[in-house]
């Protein structure tokens, strides 16, 4: 996902809490401004982008963000609910697609990747493989 991709996301202004943005091809400062736009957001991963030296704009620009690249204010590192719910070499094999679950959570992985269907998606599956997946459950 680049930086103009970005501004797809204000349709979510109204729920969006976590939006892990790792692995992208954000480059710029200006890139991130139309992050204001997200007035729930608490937690961002804008880790292994081309941009550097981020944080203090970040943090100033975001005053209900609590979490930044799994660090909170006060740099203490915060394990995020995957972390917790999920160990270390599990979350290796995890796909970095899009989650978009009831909680506002978004996950967007790096563009060009196909989704946890498969390329094209859902429609990919023959009718017999059609059932849906089980909700993963929170805790």
């Amino acid at each position: 996902m680049t930086g103009s991709s970005l501004k797809k996301l204000t349709i979510y202004k109204d729920t969006l809490k976590t939006l892990k943005l790792a692995s992208n091809k954000i480059t710029s400062l200006a890139d991130l401004d139309v992050l204001k736009e997200l007035p729930h957001l608490q937690n961002l991963d804008l880790a292994n982008n081309p941009i550097s030296n981020y944080s203090d704009h970040v943090w100033k620009m975001l005053p209900n963000l609590k979490i930044l690249d799994n660090y909170d204010r006060t740099g203490q590192e915060v394990l995020s609910e995957l972390d917790d719910e999920y160990g270390e070499e599990e979350l290796k094999g995890l796909e970095d697609d899009l989650i978009d679950d009831e909680e506002g959570e978004f996950d967007f992985g790096e563009e060009g990747e196909g989704d946890m269907y498969g390329e094209e998606g859902e429609e990919d599956f023959s009718e017999s493989d059609s059932a849906p997946a089980p909700k993963r459950q929170k805790h």
